[in-house]
């Protein structure tokens, strides 16, 4: 079951960082990716951190990047705040939910790629 569900989240992530990044995203498109990532580790949501870092990385993106860094690191301060508890401003409530978004995306293709 273990092996399954690891290969399952495999193809899952595959398939989102080819849906999600087309072949060639441009720097401003894939550093969406750098601010879920963030959200999403400040709230401790690892896997959706995950797999936003993966498409980031396949983007030339990471955290030593000035750009995705900074972004990265803002949004983990919105990311502690929100994910646990705080109020948060109109514009953190757009990012909070652009995480949340992102993260119904990867929870449903996990679910789809196991076939339920």
């Amino acid at each position: 079951m273990e092996r399954l569900l690891i290969g399952s989240l495999m193809s899952m992530m595959i398939a989102l960082s080819c849906a999600a990044a087309p072949l060639a995203p441009s720097k401003e498109d894939s550093l969406v990716y750098c601010e879920i990532a963030g959200l999403a580790y400040g709230g401790q949501r690892d896997l959706t951190g995950g797999v936003a870092a993966r498409i980031a990385e396949k983007a030339g993106l990471t955290s030593e990047d000035p750009d995705c860094g900074a972004i990265w690191r803002e949004a983990y301060q919105v990311g502690k705040k929100v994910g646990f508890g705080g109020a948060p401003t109109d514009a953190e409530f757009r990012k909070w939910q652009r995480l949340q978004n992102f993260e119904k995306k990867v929870f449903d293709g996990i679910i789809k790629s196991m076939a339920m």
